[in-house]
C-alpha cells in the first residue's frame, strides 16, 4: 500500500522540462540535460510541465533609445527593435528633409551660418543612417529579412500576439 502512495506522489510531482522542446529533463548533479535537444541546462533555465519560455517584457521605446550602442540594442526584444526602427526611419526622413531644405537655402542665399547648419545636419543624418543600418542588421539576424515598412497596425498585431500565448503561431 505504501509503495502505491509513494508512486502516486512521484507521478503527481512536477517534473523539470526543457523550455525549448518541452521534454522531461534528466537530472545530472547540479545541472539538467535534455536528450532531445542535446544540451545542458542550469536549474534556473528549466521549466515545469512543458511550459515555454515566456516572451520578454515589452518596454516603451523612446527616441532616447536611439543613443544606445549596438551591444545595448542587441539586448532589446525583436518587438522593441521593430518599434525603434520605425522611430529611427522617421527621424532619418525628417533629418533628410531638413538637410535638403538647409542646402537649398544656403545655395540661394550664400549665408555662412547656413553652411555650418548644413554640416551639423549632415553629421546628424549620417549618425541616424548608421543607427538605422545597425537596427536593420539586428532585425535581419532575428527575422532573416529586413522589414520594408513598419506600420502602427503591424506593430499592434505583433504586440497582440506577444500578449496572448495562444496566438503566438503565425
Amino acid at each position: 500500500m505504501s509503495e502505491r502512495l509513494l508512486e502516486a506522489a512521484f507521478s503527481r510531482q512536477e517534473s523539470a522540462t526543457c523550455p525549448y522542446c518541452g521534454g522531461v529533463l534528466q537530472h545530472r548533479y547540479v545541472e539538467y540535460y535534455c536528450t532531445y535537444c542535446s544540451m545542458q541546462l542550469q536549474t534556473f533555465d528549466t521549466h515545469r510541465n512543458g511550459e515555454r519560455i515566456p516572451p520578454p517584457k515589452v518596454r516603451t521605446v523612446l527616441g532616447v533609445h536611439l543613443n544606445k550602442s549596438t551591444p545595448e540594442l542587441m539586448k532589446f526584444s525583436t518587438f522593441e527593435l521593430l518599434q525603434l526602427l520605425k522611430l529611427a526611419r522617421e527621424e532619418q526622413e525628417e533629418t533628410h528633409h531638413l538637410l535638403h531644405t538647409i542646402t537649398k537655402l544656403q545655395k540661394a542665399t550664400g549665408e555662412e551660418i547656413l553652411r555650418r547648419e548644413e554640416q551639423i545636419s549632415n553629421n546628424v543624418y549620417e549618425k541616424i543612417t548608421r543607427k538605422v543600418y545597425a537596427i536593420e542588421t539586428l532585425l535581419q539576424q532575428r527575422l532573416d529579412f529586413i522589414p520594408r515598412k513598419i506600420t502602427e497596425d503591424a506593430l499592434f498585431r505583433y504586440e497582440e500576439k506577444l500578449s496572448d500565448t495562444k496566438k503566438r503561431y503565425i
